[in-house]
């Protein structure tokens, strides 16, 4: 799983739009959407306000790398 779609699953796990998101993390929607399809990479100071705006989970990448084998077998 991308780093784009990981964001879009833990938005949608929070209940947030695209605009709440983004204005919770003080950037551009036009910014997140591209980052969630990949056309964009964060600059590490837009991942650290994504992922605060997110409550980002220490153990996330953990349950996405489970999930990832998961769905690879």
């Amino acid at each position: 799983m991308d780093y784009g779609t990981r964001i879009r699953v833990m938005r949608a796990a929070r209940n947030m739009s695209q605009l709440d998101l983004a204005e919770a993390a003080g950037i551009v929607n036009r910014d997140l959407s591209y980052i969630e399809t990949g056309r964009m990479l964060p600059s590490p100071e837009m991942e650290t306000a994504i992922k605060s705006a997110l409550r980002w989970p220490a153990n996330a990448e953990v349950a996405f790398a489970i999930l990832e084998r998961g769905n690879a077998e």
